[in-house]
């Protein structure tokens, strides 16, 4: 999918990836491959769409009403910040009181948060993508987009080039073949993750004494 060098991000040398952002080690780094010629940075998110968790941050949890609507608002928050907006109010002792955001009615303030890419964005000017996958399957709007870039890319007689390998089992579109490959992936991997929770309990229900074992 790549049509130059790609860096997989290494939390344990973090100081190698200073150059790319300050603060936070990306996930992925493609040097010099932005629309604009300076980096691209990706960071992966894998969150689950269950439960209902209270607002945070003034970022609400509404998955039972939109998509994403527990996912994207507050991990766009985390990766890429936000803008203050609305007014700034102060309580009587001149400090900044900020009434909280209402999404229903469009009052209330935002408190400006850099994001852990502050410094990529706004110092270096490299892009950041979020590539959010949730673990059932839903992709995130930014990285779907980028997906279809790169789809177009490939199938660009004068620039682009698709090196995919398709089989004879899956439709040889780029489109399709990676976006299932994605989703794919995600979804066995969270489901792996709840045998291997599933098999720890067992382990420690099985380590219990009986006694202890009944009462619980």
């Amino acid at each position: 999918m790549a049509i130059g060098r790609v860096l997989l991000g290494d939390k344990q040398e973090a100081d190698k990836y200073k150059e790319y952002n300050t603060g936070h080690v990306p996930d992925l780094v493609q040097p010099g491959a932005s629309a604009w010629g300076t980096d691209w940075l990706g960071e992966t998110k894998v969150p689950s769409p269950l439960g209902a968790a209270p607002a945070k941050d003034q970022c609400e949890h509404v998955g039972h009403l939109v998509a994403f609507g527990n996912t994207e608002e507050w991990l766009h928050r985390v990766i890429l910040g936000c803008r203050a907006r609305g007014p700034q109010a102060q309580d009587a002792a001149g400090r900044r009181r900020l009434p909280p955001f209402d999404h229903k009615t469009g009052d209330g303030s935002v408190p400006f948060h850099g994001g852990d890419y502050y410094d990529a964005r706004f110092h270096k000017r490299n892009q950041v993508v979020p590539l959010i996958v949730e673990a059932l399957g839903g992709i995130g709007r930014r990285g779907a987009r980028c997906l279809r870039f790169l789809a177009r890319r490939a199938s660009c007689r004068k620039r682009g080039r698709d090196g995919t390998k398709y089989s004879r089992f899956h439709p040889s579109n780029f489109l399709s073949h990676h976006l299932a490959g994605i989703v794919t992936a995600t979804v066995y991997a969270d489901a792996r993750h709840i045998e291997d929770g599933l098999n720890d309990l067992k382990m420690r229900a099985h380590a219990l004494p009986a006694s202890d074992a009944a009462a619980a």
